[in-house]
């Protein structure tokens, strides 16, 4: 049971089924774009680009530089949206 508030940067399997968590906790939990490698060039601009990322996506638009891609058919269907 989750009892405080999580982040969560990647869940096992990708992508992601909509029922991975309980219904109650989305309004706890932050999904946030994964970071794949660090170097002092993705360091410096990693938290510039992922805020415009979650703003993006907050706005409707479809995630930018996705590994394992879904098409916007079946993203309607797997992604689930808070609240």
């Amino acid at each position: 049971m989750l009892t405080e508030d999580a982040g969560l940067d990647a869940l096992s399997p990708e992508s992601t089924p909509a029922d991975c968590l309980p219904t109650d906790v989305w309004d706890r939990v932050v999904y946030d774009p994964h970071l794949g490698g660090i170097t002092s060039f993705t360091f410096l601009r990693s938290p510039a680009r992922m805020c415009a990322s979650v703003r993006f996506m907050l706005e409707g638009g479809h995630p930018h530089n996705v590994v394992n891609w879904l098409s916007s058919a079946t993203l309607k269907h797997r992604v689930r949206t808070p609240g």
